[in-house]
């Protein structure tokens, strides 16, 4: 990959998405307006699930209207209780679908899944006729990542990573997983839109984050940036994340969130950043939000 951008595709698939999307879901032309513009501004990799709607719809339709523009792709799957068919007829089934010749990766949706799939030779057998690249795992908790950074037969985890759930969070156990060779994408970095939501329209329930979401505000304010500006690049800046995966609902946020990424975030942001320490840890899991 040329950078480590990752444009997400859940809201280009699903009706609604994010606790800030009052948008909805853009019309299929819209869509392939954004992966073109994605494609014209380097961007070489989606991330996709088998979950997220019309996702595979569009990509296979933009594939098939740009055939010289075949992007990456990182795409997830659960695990079913009775499955019907193999994880490599899935696979193929996939690739046929999203007109590609291989995945970038194929990785399970959930710690849940992973964990019930002990055994994965069949996705290394996958990987070694060429149709798979890398094997991932989507987590949320330290602990998950622990479990999974010591079982070392992943390529690539996907977790959240973001101004909240930061280094102060994170920090050993991405070391531990560089040294090991394992990749680490970042997803949630807007907190699904959390950052950008004005505080006063928080649930009561998320309202313990607004102390915290108040020093990122003056640390913003000090040095001339927006919260968006200091998501990204807080990020992007970091050596041990490999993959950055952002969402967008339109194409002005796509254009935004480029110029952004082009920036650099100096030492002393990224300091203050890795400062703060959440200790309502649960609510940094969207699924924990009523």
């Amino acid at each position: 990959m040329k950078n480590k951008l990752i444009l997400g595709t859940v809201q280009l698939g699903l009706p609604h998405y994010g606790i800030n999307n009052l948008e909805g879901r853009p019309s299929l032309e819209k869509s392939l307006e954004i992966l073109d513009y994605a494609w014209d501004h380097d961007i070489r990799c989606l991330d996709t699930a088998e979950a997220y709607g019309e996702s595979y719809d569009l990509i296979r339709t933009f594939h098939e209207r740009n055939n010289h523009k075949k992007f990456s792709i990182l795409t997830k799957f659960h695990i079913m209780n009775k499955e019907i068919v193999s994880l490599e007829e899935r696979l193929v089934k996939t690739l046929n679908i999203l007109r590609v010749n291989s995945l970038e990766c194929f990785s399970f949706h959930s710690s849940d899944d992973y964990f019930k799939s002990e055994d994965l030779s069949a996705l290394h057998t996958v990987k070694q006729k060429g149709l798979l690249k890398n094997i991932g795992v989507s987590l949320y908790t330290n602990n998950d990542l622990e479990v999974a950074i010591n079982r070392n037969d992943i390529d690539i985890i996907q977790i959240p990573f973001n101004l909240l759930d930061n280094m102060s969070q994170r920090r050993e156990l991405l070391q531990k997983a560089h040294k090991q060779g394992i990749k680490i994408h970042a997803r949630s970095i807007f907190l699904q839109g959390l950052f950008l939501k004005p505080p006063h329209k928080f649930s009561q329930q998320l309202r313990p984050l607004i102390s915290y979401l108040e020093k990122i505000k003056k640390t913003a304010d000090q040095h001339q940036i927006s919260i968006a500006h200091l998501s990204m690049t807080y990020v992007l800046g970091q050596d041990l994340i490999d993959g950055v995966l952002f969402g967008i609902d339109n194409l002005e946020q796509l254009q935004q969130n480029l110029k952004v990424a082009q920036q650099k975030m100096n030492n002393e942001i990224l300091s203050a950043i890795d400062n703060i320490k959440v200790k309502e840890i649960e609510l940094l899991n969207p699924v924990n939000w009523n």
